[in-house]
C-alpha cells in the first residue's frame, strides 16, 4: 500500500500488451456480443461529453463509490465489481483502478480526435479505445515510422546482430554418446567422463559402421535410423545442430557466438556435404555427424536499408506495445490524473482529473 494520503500517479504495469482490458484483438461489432453484462451503456446523454459513459462526477469531489473521476466521467465501484472476476486474483486491486483509468482517458482521447461515432452508443467504451488504438498504433504507426534509435539498440543484441552478420553457417545432424555435459573445459578434466569415452570408442566406431551400411539420405532419415538401433545402443541420442564457423581462420579467431567446440568444428570442417564422417571424440564424448548444408558467409550491417527496414518490422509490434503505454502515461499526467490507492481495500478512492 501508498502512504497515507500520499497521491500517486497511476502507473502501466500489471495490464500488459495494448492493455489487457481493453480487448485489443476484438472488433467492435463482437464487443457487443461478448462483453454485454460488463460494459453496459446509459441512455444517452447521461454524460454528454462523454456519451458511454454510466454516471458523471465533478473533480474534487467524489461522490461515495466512486472510485474515480475522469473528465467529469466517474469510475465506480460497481465498474470494478464487474471487471475484478475478468482477471488472476494476483493482480492487484489497484492495478485494476488503473486499467479502468487508463481505459477511461483513451476512450476521452479517441473522441477529441473525431474517433467517436453515433453508432458506439449502442456499443460500448471498449470499442471506442479500440477504434482509437487501431487509428494511432495500427493505421498510422509502420515500420517506416520505427524510431532510427530503436533499430539500433535492437542491432546491439547478440542474437539479432548474428542474423545479418557472421560466418558461415553449417548444418549437421549428430548421432552422440555423450559422458559429459555443460562446460567443455571442464569435461576435458573430469576423469569419470574421460574413461566413459575411452570406453565408448569401440561402441562409436560400431555405430558407425551401422550407418554407414545404408548412408542415411537427409537428416530426417538419419534420425529416424538411429532410433531404430537405440535398442542395441541404449546411449546414443540424435540431434539437429547449427553454428558458424570460418574454416579459413584459425579457431582463436573466430567469432565467440554458436561456436562450437574446437574439435568437433575442425572434425566437421573436413567433410563434404551429405556425407557422414567418422566419429569425432569431444570432451562430452563421440559424435558422428551427417553435414546437410553450409550456408556461406553474411556482412550484413546496421547501416544497409534492407537490414534496418527487416528489423523494424521485426521489432514493430513491440515497439507498438510500448509507445501504446507511453502514450496512456502521457495522458494520464496530461488530465493531472491521482489515485489515492490507500483508500481502495476500504472501497472509497477519491481521483480527480482536471
Amino acid at each position: 500500500m501508498g502512504h497515507p494520503g500520499r497521491a500517486r500517479l497511476a502507473s502501466v504495469g500489471v495490464i500488459c500488451g495494448c492493455l489487457a482490458l481493453l480487448g485489443c484483438a476484438a472488433e467492435p461489432d463482437q464487443v457487443g456480443a461478448t462483453l454485454g453484462a460488463q460494459w453496459q451503456l446509459p441512455d444517452v446523454g447521461v454524460v454528454p461529453e462523454a456519451p458511454w459513459a454510466k454516471v458523471g462526477c465533478v473533480p474534487g469531489r467524489p461522490a461515495p463509490g466512486q472510485l474515480a473521476c475522469v473528465g467529469g466521467v466517474a469510475i465506480t465501484r460497481a465498474d470494478f465489481d464487474r471487471v475484478r472476476p475478468a482477471y488472476a486474483a494476483h493482480i492487484a486491486n489497484r492495478a485494476i483502478v488503473e486499467a479502468l483509468v487508463r481505459a477511461e482517458v483513451l476512450a476521452g482521447e479517441a473522441k477529441r480526435q473525431g474517433l467517436w461515432s453515433a453508432w458506439l452508443v449502442t456499443s460500448y467504451k471498449r470499442a471506442l479505445v479500440r477504434r482509437f488504438l487501431t487509428h494511432e498504433f495500427e493505421e498510422k504507426y509502420q515500420a517506416k515510422d520505427v524510431r532510427p534509435a530503436d533499430i539500433d539498440r535492437t542491432w546491439l543484441r547478440g542474437s539479432i546482430r548474428i542474423r545479418y552478420a557472421h560466418e558461415k553457417a553449417w548444418w549437421v545432424t549428430d548421432a552422440q554418446l555423450i559422458c559429459c555435459s555443460g562446460d567443455w573445459h571442464k569435461c576435458e578434466i573430469d576423469d569419470a567422463a574421460k574413461a566413459c569415452i575411452t570406453r565408448l570408442q569401440p561402441t562409436a566406431y560400431e555405430l558407425y559402421g551401422k550407418l554407414m551400411m545404408d548412408p542415411p539420405d537427409s537428416p530426417d532419415h538419419m534420425c529416424a535410423r538411429v532410433l531404430a538401433l537405440k535398442a542395441d545402443y541404449p546411449l546414443v541420442t540424435c540431434d539437429h545442430l547449427n553454428y558458424f564457423y570460418d574454416e579459413t581462420k584459425p579457431y582463436k579467431e573466430q567469432g565467440d557466438f554458436d561456436l562450437m567446440q574446437e574439435s568437433y568444428v575442425v572434425g566437421i570442417s573436413k567433410l563434404t556435404v551429405g556425407v557422414i564422417g567418422e566419429p569425432i571424440r569431444t570432451p562430452y564424448g563421440w559424435h558422428i555427424v551427417r553435414l546437410n548444408k553450409i550456408d556461406p558467409q553474411k556482412n550484413g550491417a546496421v547501416t544497409d536499408p534492407e537490414v534496418r527496414d527487416e528489423i523494424a518490422h521485426g521489432i514493430l509490434t513491440g515497439v507498438r506495445t510500448r509507445d501504446v503505454q507511453l502514450r496512456a502515461i502521457g495522458l494520464l499526467r496530461a488530465n493531472n490524473v491521482a489515485i489515492f490507492y490507500d483508500n481502495l481495500d476500504k472501497g472509497l478512492v477519491g481521483v480527480q482529473s482536471n
